[in-house]
């Protein structure tokens, strides 16, 4: 299986599809009070996959939309976004811990197989 990158994996997503109606339902979300991906997933009977393409089409356009455990919601200062921001780094780092692991593990099979 080829791989792809995230843009790619995207594109001909169902993320424009839904973007107004998951932007519609985050815009109603505070810091305070977020909405779960899965009460968007139920309300607008779309997969988890669909809210999550949604989300990120949107911030790509510049929407403040900012997440954490508890679900989304629409930021409306840069405390707020600046939380969501550390939340991304976090999760960019993790990604990176397992791609070189991954990485470590193929190496390790190409020396294998060359012995």
């Amino acid at each position: 299986m080829p791989l792809v990158t995230f843009e790619k994996w995207t594109h001909n997503a169902d993320g424009p599809k839904h973007a107004k109606a998951v932007g519609s339902m985050v815009r109603r979300a505070t810091h305070e009070n977020p909405i779960r991906s899965s009460t968007i997933e139920r309300s607008l009977k779309i997969p988890g996959c669909a809210v999550r393409q949604a989300v990120h089409h949107l911030r790509t356009k510049g929407f403040p939309i900012g997440s954490e455990g508890k679900g989304y919601f629409w930021a409306y200062s840069g405390k707020e976004l600046a939380l969501t921001i550390k939340h991304g780094e976090q999760r960019i780092r993790s990604i990176s811990e397992w791609v070189e692991a991954v990485s470590a593990a193929r190496r390790e099979f190409e020396r294998n197989r060359q012995s």
